[in-house]
């Protein structure tokens, strides 16, 4: 069977920018994390499955460190995952998205603006 586990939106305000002002101030985020992964039998443990609070726990934990870029911050939080919580899963893909609201551009229309990086495996 085929799982997908969600984490949709989660604002988070980080230190990601190109410009200094960006470190400093921080940019409101919404991040949302998908995963998806085989499993072969069903079984009630938190052990054979991923936590969606530890994925929240991560996309937060991104707070602690700073980024130029986008993409370089959505590489590392796909890293971060793998290596953390993945423990020996079948993953099949994830992918993260980060939404940026606050677009520091005139004349811009767009609700938002997103970067979405996906790995497969």
């Amino acid at each position: 069977m085929l799982i997908t586990v969600k984490v949709e939106k989660q604002w988070v305000l980080l230190p990601i920018g190109w410009y200094s002002e960006e470190q400093i101030t921080k940019t409101e985020f919404e991040v949302s994390v998908t995963v998806k992964y085989k499993r072969l039998k069903s079984e009630d443990e938190l052990s054979q499955t991923i936590d969606y609070q530890s994925i929240s726990r991560e996309i937060l934990n991104l707070k602690q460190k700073s980024f130029k870029l986008i993409e370089t911050a959505a590489e590392y939080l796909i890293n971060q995952l793998e290596s953390n919580l993945f423990n020996g899963l079948d993953i099949e893909n994830i992918s993260v998205e980060f939404f940026k609201k606050n677009i520091a551009h005139d004349n811009v229309s767009a609700k938002f603006h997103s970067i979405l990086i996906e790995k497969a495996f």
